[in-house]
């Protein structure tokens, strides 16, 4: 099962590919709330409506709320699970971990992520806000887990919101990293989300 979307600006359009492996029976998504992954578990829900997705967020800075809340309006009430971070885990270690776990233990054999490429340094003012690594996990097989928007910057993942029709979501999303509740609107990842509407020529809109 695949499907092959374009999103982003004329100057700079990419293709995403959505895909499920024929052989995979117990798909897991991960969500935290926030809009790169809000978007992709929306497509995944428009374009495979017969797979019983399971849903995971990390219990850490107030993701079960902003998660629950977006399941609630795409009227998901079932399969979100909840999972605990042991006090001490590096924030880059977290999703890989619940990951690899759920895998070891059988309750998924495929996981979506909605990691993705970071801007260049310098591409927008972080205000002294170092960037985050985002890289693939290298202890979970390729065979094992999809990043659909790996190649992809946060501007094609916004367009795709709008090009798919999601953008009722916006509002209720989570990006900032410096609150539990609502945006400080300086920090790296408010930043990145300022510069994603402003390269699709729309008004920045930060969530809660």
């Amino acid at each position: 099962m695949e499907i092959t979307l374009e999103c982003g600006p004329l100057n700079d359009t990419k293709e995403v590919l959505l895909k499920i492996p024929d052989d995979a029976k117990k798909i897991g998504i991960m969500h935290s709330g926030g809009l790169d992954s809000t978007v992709l578990l929306a497509l995944f829900l428009k374009y495979f409506p017969t797979v019983d997705f399971t849903i995971f967020t990390a219990n850490k800075v107030g993701a079960p709320t902003f998660s629950t809340n977006i399941l609630r309006l795409l009227g998901i009430e079932k399969n979100h699970v909840i999972v605990d971070v042991p006090q001490g885990t590096h924030h880059t270690r977290v999703v890989p971990n619940i990951m690899k776990s759920q895998l070891d233990l059988g309750n998924v054999d495929y996981f979506l992520t909605a990691v993705n490429s970071a801007p260049p340094d310098g591409t927008f003012n972080s205000n002294g806000f170092a960037a985050p690594t985002r890289k693939s996990p290298t202890d979970i097989p390729r065979s094992k887990c999809c990043a659909p928007f790996r190649p992809l910057f946060k501007y094609h993942i916004l367009d795709l919101c709008f090009r798919e029709g999601f953008e009722h979501l916006i509002p209720f999303t989570h990006t900032c990293t410096e609150q539990d509740d609502g945006y400080c609107g300086i920090c790296w990842f408010c930043n990145e989300r300022k510069w994603a509407f402003e390269m699709l020529g729309k008004e920045p809109n930060l969530g809660i």
